[in-house]
């Protein structure tokens, strides 16, 4: 199991040492905890903005403006919003702003849940650690990525990430385009059965949320619920059962607080 780390390097487990050298700025991203119920003012999804923030003014305010900061810099962005709902951009960037940028790891997002009517959206983690399995299997099997290559992560809310090294799926290292993502997690979808209308793999997202941070959103019920985004061998993604990741993730947050 992943454990926390001040400067985490999880994050950045996929990079070489020449493009951790060179590619040493990322933009930030912080939003409000957001509500599984939908049509509510803890989530209004037409306005996610006015949610979310992306720096740190002047003083010591959140702010709305976009900053390019450098990866240090997530040390204290993730102390200046307790270490919740903290992401940083997909893209990574060098020193001079016309240089190349570098997007990675790949990541495959599986999530499960439904709109109950009454409740709001469920989640069945269950159904997201099969799935989930069945990605990694596939990575396997038709890919032949090795488990080196490979990040598996639960997200704490609706289900799990797989990140992967980018030249494990044949995508070149130097200034990937995003185009050649979307080609890859489209192609991986449908090895799976998945289709656009019917996904087996979520969409790509330009932000990710940091390793060991909290995901915290508000229930259906109007609580708060707060997890830990953490880290599975491949072990313990075939070993342990939903129930005994929520609670581990859960726990974490827990300890934590102490």
């Amino acid at each position: 199991m992943a454990k926390d780390a001040a400067n985490d390097p999880a994050d950045f487990w996929w990079l070489v040492p020449d493009e951790a050298k060179k590619f040493r700025f990322v933009y930030t991203k912080h939003q409000h905890p957001y509500s599984d119920q939908q049509n509510t003012d803890r989530d209004p999804p037409s306005v996610e903005r006015d949610y979310s923030f992306y720096s740190v003014d002047s003083s010591g305010n959140l702010s709305k403006n976009e900053k390019r900061y450098p990866v240090e810099f997530l040390n204290k962005w993730k102390k200046r919003c307790g270490n919740t709902n903290v992401f940083r951009s997909l893209a990574l960037f060098a020193a001079d702003e016309n240089a190349d940028k570098l997007l990675g790891p790949l990541v495959l997002d599986i999530d499960r849940e439904d709109y109950m009517e009454g409740e709001g959206m469920v989640q069945d983690l269950g159904k997201a650690l099969q799935d989930t399995r069945k990605l990694v299997r596939c990575l396997q099997q038709s890919y032949r990525v090795k488990e080196s290559d490979l990040c598996v992560l639960f997200t704490g809310h609706k289900g799990f990430n797989v990140e992967v090294r980018l030249g494990a799926v044949g995508i070149g290292s130097v200034n990937p385009q995003w185009d050649q993502f979307k080609f890859k997690r489209k192609e991986i979808n449908q090895a799976l059965g998945g289709s656009d209308d019917h996904p087996f793999v979520d969409r790509l997202h330009s932000f990710v949320r940091l390793h060991n941070s909290v995901n915290k959103w508000v229930a259906c019920d109007g609580q708060e619920v707060a997890r830990m985004k953490i880290q599975l061998t491949l072990d313990e993604l075939f070993s342990l059962e939903a129930t005994a990741i929520r609670n581990l993730s859960e726990d974490l947050v827990q300890a934590s607080i102490l």
